[in-house]
């Protein structure tokens, strides 16, 4: 079977379908299914189904956790508060040191260990 793929307008083989012999017939409904249609549920009435009710399955699709996870998370919180005291600890020593440090807007560490002061505005 070979495939045409091209972005080229490619007619169809057949512009017409066909007429068919077949006649087509309207049926009448019956009685039941003229009672069906013209039944109106009011929001008051309770509906009634036919199935059973719906049940929620959950389900983790994925890894499991690691049995590790948990010795992680201890030294991730343990460096955490390390680093906290330091940082609180330094920004103490820094209010002593500078009384003005209020002005200063931010700080970073540069590579080679030295301290680059900002200011509100963002300049260096």
């Amino acid at each position: 079977m070979a495939l045409s793929v091209s972005y080229a307008y490619i007619p169809p083989a057949t512009v017409s379908l066909p007429s068919s012999d077949q006649k087509l017939v309207s049926q009448t409904l019956m009685d039941s299914a003229k009672q069906a249609a013209a039944t109106i549920y009011h929001p008051s009435e309770a509906t009634q189904t036919a199935q059973e009710s719906l049940q929620a399955v959950y389900t983790w699709i994925g890894r499991s956790q690691s049995p590790v996870f948990l010795r992680f998370v201890g030294i991730f919180t343990g460096a955490q508060s390390v680093l906290k005291t330091w940082f609180k600890t330094f920004e103490a020593v820094l209010a002593t040191a500078a009384p003005d440090s209020a002005k200063i807007g931010g700080f970073t560490v540069e590579s080679h260990g030295r301290l680059k002061v900002f200011d509100k505005a963002g300049q260096a």
